[in-house]
């Protein structure tokens, strides 16, 4: 309810708060949990650069009328095919010294995801909780990784409801006497967890030959 916000002012509501000891305590993760956090946030960079590379790419081949689908550029091979293409056609003019130096930042840039990999994975080489969630269909290391990293300790959280809202996948509630409001989810928390969990679910709904007598797929 503070509106002046000087430092002195915050300075002594806080302490304030503090005598009367009304000040929540805010949890510090693992040094183990933060440093996979970094790391999983590089490659995140990393995965994201790559995409937009590929999107400019994308978009200048379709300024010479050369429509590439969305998952041509994956691969090395693929593009150096695209190259050749652009090469050996005079018709699309200088087209290929403009894509090389974006095909070689793509794979400069992918090969330090892999790099960003091979670290994480050595990180969670012997963690129980990653390959416990790893025995999940459709669940990698990626995602594994995200979820063992931001939920640090299950055991601070008292009730799966709980844990549900810290990550922000319940809908916000509206209380108005007898009247009961439910919206959307809050998202409140972390997104890169939030993501993870949605990514699990839509992982375990792809692979329904293994996964439709689960409970939890039962309900869904």
């Amino acid at each position: 309810e503070s509106v002046k916000k000087t430092d002195k002012h915050d300075a002594r509501t806080l302490a304030e708060f503090l005598e009367k000891d009304m000040l929540p305590e805010s949890r510090l993760c693992s040094q183990e949990s933060e440093d996979l956090r970094r790391i999983l946030k590089s490659r995140s960079i990393l995965v994201k650069t790559v995409v937009s590379l590929k999107n400019q790419v994308h978009g200048l081949l379709l300024g010479y009328g050369i429509e590439s689908k969305r998952g041509q550029l994956q691969s090395k091979r693929e593009r150096q095919r695209i190259l050749k293409g652009l090469e050996d056609h005079r018709i699309f003019g200088n087209a290929a010294k403009a894509v090389i130096p974006l095909f070689s930042m793509i794979d400069q840039v992918a090969s330090q995801v892999k790099q960003m990999e091979k670290v994480l994975e050595s990180m969670v080489e012997n963690d129980e909780d990653v390959e416990l969630l790893k025995t999940i269909p459709g669940v990698g290391i990626i995602t594994a990784s995200t979820i063992r990293a931001y939920t640090d300790d299950i055991n601070r959280f008292d009730e799966p409801k709980k844990y549900a809202a810290y990550i922000g996948l319940v809908p916000w509630v509206q209380n108005s006497n007898e009247t009961i409001h439910h919206g959307h989810i809050t998202k409140r928390g972390s997104v890169e967890m939030r993501t993870a969990y949605v990514q699990c679910v839509m992982g375990m709904v792809r692979n329904k030959k293994v996964t439709e007598n689960y409970r939890i797929m039962t309900k869904y």
